[in-house]
């Protein structure tokens, strides 16, 4: 899957970790949503995300860290989706 490499670099350098998974499924037929698993060597953290196929507006669904059996949830971080989208769109 060569064509997605570029998600990878998009994970390192907005949220400073390693594209572990990455799965894209189509939403009804006005959206995508894209799952994300990174690490960064010593947590793992899942971000989740709608984007409007017309649009490309954004929404993130979830984003949290795996914490030794806890949960924490994480803020958007909008400049990752917007490469996220400037990647799958424009590219």
């Amino acid at each position: 899957m060569e064509k997605y490499n570029g998600l990878s670099e998009i994970t390192e350098n907005h949220l400073h970790g390693h594209l572990n998974t990455c799965s894209i499924q189509y939403d009804k037929k006005d959206a995508i949503c894209i799952h994300i698993e990174y690490n960064d060597d010593v947590f793992v953290y899942d971000y989740d995300m709608r984007i409007d196929k017309k649009s490309h507006s954004t929404e993130c669904t979830n984003h949290y860290c795996h914490n030794h059996g806890a949960q924490t949830n994480l803020n958007k971080n909008n400049e990752f989706e917007h490469a996220v989208v400037d990647y799958l769109f424009h590219n």
